[in-house]
């Protein structure tokens, strides 16, 4: 879980971007004044101090700025996380990738800050829209906002947020990383018609990197599909998945040529940017490679001790699957 301040905050609200945040808060704050409290919006370090019969509701987007007291109320809000990212760039100037990235991190984090209460678009569909968030403190949720003309990039990462819909996602969960979350090696990108499709001609190097998007602890494994050309395939191409120099790896050589899939797992123990890297590793006369996206699955929640098995069940596998007309 997210480390916390031990703070002056008796009712703290964590509401992750949602392109409903706005209607939150008009009702947040009609509901504060018909019990006679507070609401204070705050994006960064709260300065204010408390005082004697506090009667302040403190709500940010950003878990790591609320400063609980030790008996305090703590309600977490995620909802809409499928509009996470484009309301993240609105709220915060980030752009592209990067209101990606920060939105996986507000999203995770969030969920994995202790709370008196959580409310997820899994939990009203089950329990209804009246809400408690604190003992006699209660609001209707508003209905989910839609975002029009979404580009490729939102819509990958409202699939990739879906797994949040009912909160920290439990062993057996699995979700969509679309090939547009990833970064791809630039070269040739003016003749590309397509950015992951990639002219493997050159020195090693990496072919595609990403998306350094936040996961909750526990052990991943990821399944990417890719396609390469019978010149390409007879190159050896190198597979690591985790989070910086914290990572499993292996190599494969596909040596013909078809559509490919590759599945890794690795344990996180620790809450950053996690990459799947898959690289050239030796000079290359020619062929190409295509990525195509990859899917995740939680194979075990939260963290764990023991080092994963060197057993054959654990040995990462590349197989065809189709192959392309001759």
């Amino acid at each position: 879980m997210t480390g916390q301040k031990q703070g002056w905050m008796d009712r703290c609200i964590v509401l992750t971007p949602t392109a409903s945040w706005g209607d939150w808060v008009n009702r947040l704050s009609a509901a504060a004044e018909r019990h006679n409290f507070k609401l204070v919006v705050f994006h960064d370090d709260c300065q204010e101090e408390s005082g004697p019969g506090d009667n302040r509701i403190f709500l940010t987007s950003n878990a790591k700025f609320i400063q609980p007291s030790p008996m305090a109320h703590v309600a977490l809000i995620v909802v809409d996380a499928q509009t996470a990212a484009p309301q993240t760039s609105v709220m915060t100037g980030a752009q592209g990738r990067d209101a990606v990235v920060d939105a996986s991190r507000l999203l995770v984090e969030t969920l994995l800050t202790p709370a008196s209460c959580v409310v997820t678009d899994g939990s009203l569909a089950s329990a209804g829209r009246q809400v408690e968030l604190f003992p006699g403190f209660s609001i209707e949720a508003p209905e989910p906002a839609t975002l029009e003309a979404q580009s490729d990039l939102d819509r990958a990462s409202a699939a990739a947020f879906e797994v949040y819909r009912y909160g920290l996602p439990s062993a057996g969960a699995t979700f969509d990383w679309s090939h547009h979350l990833f970064l791809y090696d630039p070269r040739r990108r003016d003749q590309r018609v397509e950015i992951q499709q990639l002219d493997m001609t050159g020195g090693p190097r990496s072919l595609v990197h990403g998306p350094d998007m936040i996961l909750p602890p526990g052990e991943w494994e990821v399944t990417a599909q890719f396609s390469m050309d019978q010149a390409g395939s007879a190159h050896r191409l190198r597979i690591e998945w985790g989070i910086g120099d914290d990572f499993t790896s292996f190599d494969a050589t596909p040596a013909r040529e078809g559509v490919f899939k590759l599945t890794i797992s690795h344990l996180f123990e620790s809450v950053g940017p996690v990459e799947l890297r898959i690289k050239l590793t030796e000079g290359c006369m020619g062929g190409y490679f295509e990525f195509h996206g990859a899917s995740l699955k939680l194979l075990r929640a939260g963290s764990f001790a023991r080092p994963l098995s060197s057993g054959s069940q654990d040995i990462p596998q590349v197989m065809a699957v189709a192959a392309f007309p001759q």
